[in-house]
């Protein structure tokens, strides 16, 4: 399946799961989000593995989830900006390590919600503008193609600026990965072709190329790597001590590794995701519940919440059916958002009017009803359920 093929069912799928503009409800629009996501890493995955049916084997005798297919997985519940309950099961890598609480995974796309929080906390103190051209915006690159020059931040970050490239494949451990401006040229040594915006902004089209974007927005405004500004206005103003774009060290202390359907271990125990905003990001389910707390603080106007609440809103209100600003939105208004690298997915919702999160992450390539049954087997009070 091309990627071209691939974009045109995504959105086929999305006019389907719509009703007058609106997600029929939260499990069909969470159904479409994951998909869809699972589509675009699936589609460029190294040597076809990819996201497969498994089942989750119930709840445990004692209470807490069960593995089920999965090799391991770890699960956060926060309320009022407090996590509430942590819980682990499983190994880091199969027949190793167990995971705990501190175990980092690769959180692949659920990168670009955090990713969102940074654009629009450049944003909320003046420093790019969200729906001024980006290519006006930018200063090493240009975003190509006859939709080019129309392509603004807003866009990208709901995945309708009509720009390439689904998803990343990602590189092996050992290899020299290649530049972002690279990446976005595909050129030299890259895995995925030039980011282009060559379809009219409007529609949904999921675009991990659009996310590297505005990774390089994010260094051009800032004069600092992509990394280190994440770190300094991201992670430490929301606790999140566990999260990094650093890649584990040989050996791995403390963090998962990958695996494919079959319980195989990822060559190298995980790959590379040089596309940091997209991608990259390793963390642990506590930490992504803190994140999102900070997005529910913000949208109630907290004193010390990290966005504005006018931008949080905007953030947080759907643009074509359930993407909004790096986050989807069901019609109930419960935001979600899912992963998936090559040995790794994940899940994060929160829900604004109990103010809780929940995040899994899963460290084999789980289907998405393996996801909903780890969730939906935990003995905790869930306002919501999958």
């Amino acid at each position: 399946m091309s990627p071209q093929t691939e974009n045109a069912i995504m959105s086929r799928n999305l006019a389907k799961h719509t009703l007058n503009g609106s997600i029929v409800d939260r499990r069909r629009a969470m159904q479409f989000a994951l998909g869809a996501l699972a589509a675009a890493r699936f589609v460029l995955l190294p040597s076809g593995d990819g996201v497969t049916a498994q089942t989750a084997s119930g709840d445990g005798d004692d209470g807490t989830m069960a593995t089920g297919d999965i090799v391991g997985a770890g699960i956060s519940f926060s309320r009022n900006a407090r996590i509430e309950m942590s819980q682990s099961v499983g190994h880091r890598t199969a027949g190793g390590a167990d995971v705990n609480g501190q175990t980092r995974f690769q959180a692949a796309s659920i990168s670009k919600t955090v990713n969102s929080c940074a654009v629009l906390m450049l944003a909320d103190v003046g420093r790019l503008e969200l729906d001024r051209p980006v290519n006006a915006q930018l200063r090493r690159w240009q975003v190509p193609g006859p939709f080019g020059d129309t392509v603004t931040p807003s866009m990208l970050l709901s995945h309708t600026a009509g720009t390439s490239v689904s998803g990343f494949p990602g590189y092996p451990r050992d290899s020299q990965v290649p530049t972002l401006v690279d990446i976005l040229n595909g050129a030299g040594q890259v895995n995925t072709m030039p980011v282009v915006a060559d379809q009219s902004p409007g529609q949904f089209r999921y675009s991990g190329g659009g996310t590297s974007v505005l990774q390089l927005l994010v260094e051009d405004v800032t004069d600092q790597p992509y990394a280190s500004f994440v770190q300094e206005t991201v992670f430490a103003p929301l606790g999140m001590t566990r999260s990094t774009y650093q890649a584990p060290d040989r050996p791995v202390t403390n963090a998962a590794n990958g695996h494919y359907r079959d319980r195989r271990a990822v060559e190298g125990g995980f790959r590379l995701y040089p596309e940091l905003a997209a991608a990259g990001l390793w963390t642990t389910p506590a930490d992504l519940c803190r994140m999102s707390d900070g997005i529910l603080r913000s949208l109630r106007g907290h004193a010390d919440a990290v966005l504005s609440r006018e931008t949080a809103l905007r953030m947080t209100s759907p643009v074509v059916g359930p993407s909004a600003l790096g986050i989807f939105v069901s019609d109930d208004g419960v935001l979600f958002h899912a992963g998936f690298n090559a040995g790794f997915v994940s899940l994060l919702l929160a829900d604004p009017a109990s103010m809780t999160s929940v995040a899994i992450m899963v460290n084999s390539e789980a289907d998405p009803n393996v996801l909903a049954g780890l969730f939906d087997g935990v003995r905790a009070p869930f306002p919501f359920r999958m």
